[in-house]
């Protein structure tokens, strides 16, 4: 009787990687999110915009929104007072302060906050809102409106509290631009037609104080 031969399992070829270089990669992003750490520095995250077009009717102001609780990492108690803080708020951007005052109201606002309300106002009206970190820095807040705006290639300052935001790497917590802030873009020269893209102005929503 013939013995049957075994038939021969095919061999199977794993793919070739570059096991030490992906490992390498892993290790300097586990390394940099350590020294972050360590630094005391914040991981940034992403935040979804959750962009949205207002238009305000002339004459008026751009009104603060209501946050909801999870912009904050606060108390109730602390969450009533920076509702009161922030009533006050417009007095306080329409009076001449000095530097002293400024720095003591700086101190009343030592809460951790972790996102912040932006909401950008434009010459003709229009208001762009949208949803950023508190670590993210001001460049965010200009490449985002770049995004949006009908003349991307026409240059604009941002001004927030009639100060011009020139340091695009300052964190948004830091410039004082936390849990919420109005700011205002304009634009280096005269410009036709609306400020934003015609998608968004098909989204324009009516806002009023």
């Amino acid at each position: 009787m013939r013995r049957r031969r075994a038939s021969r399992v095919p061999a199977y070829h794993w793919p070739r990687t570059n096991v030490a270089d992906s490992f390498a990669i892993d290790t300097g992003a586990v390394i940099l999110a350590l020294d972050t750490i360590r630094d005391g520095e914040a991981v940034p995250i992403k935040v979804a915009r959750d962009t949205k077009v207002y238009i305000i009717s002339p004459g008026s102001r751009v009104p603060l929104p209501e946050l909801p609780p999870d912009f904050f990492e606060m108390t109730a108690a602390e969450l009533a007072r920076e509702q009161q803080m922030r009533k006050e708020q417009a007095e306080r951007m329409t009076t001449l302060r000095t530097r002293e005052m400024r720095e003591r109201d700086a101190t009343l606002r030592n809460y951790k906050y972790k996102y912040t309300l932006i909401r950008l106002r434009f010459p003709d009206r229009l208001i762009l809102q949208g949803t950023f970190g508190v670590y993210e820095p001001v460049r965010a807040i200009r490449e985002w409106a770049s995004k949006h705006v009908a003349h991307p290639a026409v240059p604009f300052s941002l001004q927030s509290a009639n100060t011009v935001l020139s340091n695009d790497e300052a964190q948004l917590g830091q410039a004082g631009l936390a849990p919420c802030a109005v700011i205002h873009l304009d634009w280096a020269e005269a410009i036709d037609g609306p400020s934003l893209e015609e998608t968004l102005l098909a989204q324009v929503e009516p806002l009023d104080p």
